[in-house]
């Protein structure tokens, strides 16, 4: 009875006492920390000055301004850009496109005496910037598309006959997803269903088509330019079954009170086609509009740079002080961001503010992606952090390889991402602007 008692007080006296003699244990934890501190190994055969430590700087010199495209592929686009944009900053775009069609089926047969209910090109609908009214135009190409081509978005589009073959019948603003342009029937009769049931070679193969027929030009009218800011640039799907232009006819064998038969002439991957892009920076008002000062003509900094879609304007960033930086090697860096600004102003519309960039090197007049996004695309960065009101890039795999050349290339440029095919903008902070520079913040160890 005894043993038992006890064990029942001693089991009561720990369960009453076991915080008082956690914090006590606690405490001489801390004490004894305080006395002796853990060693890592081999600390004591290592001199003061050679320990590792990891080191930030932000010191690092960066000049941004702004250059002009020469060139710009378009061919092949995935989205056939409509429409145009004016703005105080940025001037005058205009966009439109010419391409090929492919045969929905080979060697297909009219039947007798036909004839034709209506034409309609539709176009799919996929993004918009802003809904300015769009009156379009089609036009016939008088000369074929070479397959093989790169086409340039900036030479202008002249083998085209300049009689339209059909137009809207509204101005389009985007409220329907499917834009549909109505063609002369009179004109797809002599051009594309006559011929073919007198040769009827025309439509044996896509190549005998595309010797006779070479495509389409599709513009916005001179009627609906802009004459004050506003914006109006329709992005349509090219390959989507939906975009096509499509014959409803009759014939003879057909009874007349049922609906139409029906016959497409539709876009392919393999259909070449380019868009032509217009840019008029001369409208852009004399405070306001962007300054084109290339480095490489020895132009000075401004206090901003700009990036304009549709291949108006990319930025080139300059690391200046690249040479001093490498004499810092040998260093591991385990981090390199580079933070740009954006300049906010009354006249850029919060809708054409871009929300990705994309940061790239040339070598020999080629652009190349930089190292960091063929290594880890998923860290590059390039997205506008909007809690943060900077645009952020992981560079430190581009920086490092720089720092081990003999050579190195202190060049950058941006772009807008998917700029070829989106007319977005941005003013950006250059490296003088007076509240906030272009940054680039360095995280290292000295080896």
């Amino acid at each position: 009875m005894i043993n038992i008692f006890f064990s029942k007080v001693n089991r009561t006296f720990l369960k009453r006492n076991l915080k008082v003699i956690s914090v006590a244990l606690f405490f001489l934890f801390l004490n004894w920390q305080c006395i002796s501190p853990p060693d890592f190994l081999g600390e004591d055969l290592l001199p003061e000055q050679d320990e590792l430590s990891v080191k930030s700087d932000t010191s690092f010199l960066l000049s941004a301004y702004t250059t002009s495209y020469d060139t710009l592929s378009t061919s092949y686009f995935t989205d056939a850009v409509l429409g145009e944009t004016l703005d105080d900053i940025f001037g005058h775009t205009r966009s439109s496109f010419a391409t090929q069609f492919w045969l929905g089926a080979l060697e297909h047969n009219w039947g007798p005496n036909p004839t034709i209910d209506s034409v309609v090109l539709t176009l799919k609908l996929k993004e918009k910037l802003g809904d300015a009214p769009l009156e379009l135009n089609v036009f016939e190409l008088t000369d074929s598309l070479i397959t093989d081509n790169d086409y340039n978005a900036f030479d202008p589009v002249e083998s085209y006959d300049p009689d339209p073959k059909g137009s809207t019948s509204a101005l389009y603003s985007g409220e329907e997803d499917l834009l549909r342009i109505y063609l002369d029937n009179n004109w797809v009769m002599e051009r594309l269903i006559n011929p073919t049931i007198a040769d009827t070679t025309i439509m044996a193969t896509q190549e005998n088509f595309l010797d006779h027929f070479y495509g389409l030009y599709v513009k916005p009218s001179v009627e609906t330019t802009l004459s004050e800011p506003a914006k109006g640039m329709y992005y349509f799907d090219f390959t989507n079954i939906q975009s096509r232009m499509m014959v409803y006819y009759k014939n003879d064998d057909h009874d007349s009170d049922t609906s139409s038969l029906s016959y497409p002439y539709v876009f392919t991957e393999d259909s070449q086609r380019y868009n032509h892009y217009e840019h008029n920076f001369d409208e852009a008002s004399n405070e306001l509009g962007l300054n084109f000062n290339p480095p490489d003509e020895g132009a000075e900094q401004d206090s901003v740079f700009y990036v304009k879609g549709l291949g108006g304007a990319m930025g080139v960033i300059v690391l200046d002080d690249i040479l001093e930086w490498s004499a810092k090697m040998p260093v591991a860096i385990n981090r390199a961001e580079l933070r740009i600004e954006p300049e906010t102003h009354d006249a850029m519309p919060k809708d054409s503010l871009l929300n990705q960039l994309y940061v790239f090197r040339m070598e020999d007049d080629q652009r190349y992606n930089i190292a960091d996004l063929v290594i880890d695309e998923e860290n590059y960065g390039g997205t506008y952090i909007k809690s943060k009101g900077y645009y952020s890039f992981n560079i430190t795999h581009h920086l490092q390889s720089l720092l081990k050349s003999s050579d190195p290339d202190n060049k950058l440029y941006i772009e807008g991402r998917n700029s070829y095919m989106r007319a977005n903008n941005v003013v950006l902070r250059s490296g003088n602007h007076p509240k906030g520079r272009i940054k680039l913040v360095i995280t290292y160890i000295n080896l």
